[in-house]
């Protein structure tokens, strides 16, 4: 007895088809898992930062002179040493310093400053 080809099992049609729909999760869950990532480096950065921008206040408080960079926290021991001075990405962070604010910002994952992905606090 002779059967047809799909009463023994997928067709090469259905077979695409589940190839494709496969292809469609794996790539959602790749995204997802990508997406979770860059969130959390993103708030391993910012919670940096804000411990940059706590020592950076301190020290301006306590009379620090002008705006201060992470080696001179560092020197002043108003930031632990253990602290990271770069962000998830391995940039380096920036301390900025206006008449009465003082802000401390990464430049992403990118790496450039002035983009839509960098993280500043405060914001």
């Amino acid at each position: 007895m002779r059967h047809s080809p799909s009463s023994r099992g997928f067709t090469p049609l259905a077979a695409v088809a589940v190839a494709a729909v496969l292809g469609v999760v794996g790539s959602a869950l790749w995204l997802f898992e990508h997406e979770s990532s860059a969130s959390s480096r993103a708030d391993s950065t910012r919670e940096s930062a804000q411990l940059i921008l706590h020592a950076a206040q301190n020290y301006k408080s306590e009379g620090g002179e002008g705006c201060p960079t992470i080696s001179k926290l560092l020197e002043v021991q108003q930031l632990a040493t253990s602290a990271r001075s770069d962000d998830a990405w391995g940039n380096r962070f920036r301390i900025q310093c206006g008449d009465d604010e003082i802000a401390v910002s990464s430049p992403g994952a990118d790496g450039q400053f002035g983009s839509a992905d960098d993280v500043r606090v405060p914001r």
